[in-house]
């Protein structure tokens, strides 16, 4: 039987296409500047895996650090976000350097491997996960990176607490806690 803690995450809903306005706006380019908050993480060749990626916000700053040598992986569990994250790296002239993956409902389901992979304020919405945190060190290369941030807002202290224990379960050793403005953080490594 599952524990009302277990469930937690699959009574939240999922972020729509309709939020995007709310959350792509000009406070978040400066809040959450992709070159600043993940920089010293990404380097040119690198291939990087952005769960959850919405309109490709953090996608789009990977194209440019990751360089020619390198892939970006935008992953979305709906057809909508990835259709504007599509849009918006075409804008940016960067359509070309990111690879959109659907996601299926309870997986990723990316079956490649990533030097680097990010959550951004989506973990809380994941059904399971345990599962999540599983699937993610199983594509990570030895001595990956997985960066979690989830919202002050949505996501208690406790709540992530219990995320960072489940990491750990997984086999993640704790990297570092960056900071994020309205993020609870943490960087992972698969070793």
């Amino acid at each position: 039987m599952n524990t009302k803690k277990e469930n937690a995450a699959s009574d939240n809903h999922v972020c729509t296409v309709g939020h995007l306005r709310l959350l792509d706006n000009f406070l978040r380019k400066k809040a959450h500047n992709p070159k600043k908050l993940f920089g010293k993480y990404i380097k040119e060749g690198m291939d990087v895996i952005d769960i959850g990626c919405g309109s490709g916000f953090a996608s789009i700053g990977f194209a440019g650090m990751v360089g020619e040598g390198g892939k970006v992986i935008a992953a979305d569990l709906q057809e909508d976000m990835l259709s504007a994250a599509r849009r918006n790296a075409e804008k940016a002239g960067v359509k070309d350097k990111i690879l959109f993956h659907k996601c299926q409902p309870a997986r990723i389901g990316y079956s490649g491997k990533v030097d680097f992979a990010l959550a951004f304020f989506m973990v809380h919405e994941t059904p399971d996960i345990p599962g999540l945190l599983n699937e993610v060190y199983s594509i990570l290369k030895d001595n990956g990176l997985f960066f979690i941030s989830e919202h002050n807002f949505y996501v208690s202290r406790e709540e992530f607490g219990h995320t960072v224990d489940e990491a750990l379960k997984a086999g993640f050793k704790i990297h570092s806690y960056p900071k994020v403005v309205f993020g609870k953080n943490i960087i992972l490594q698969k070793l």
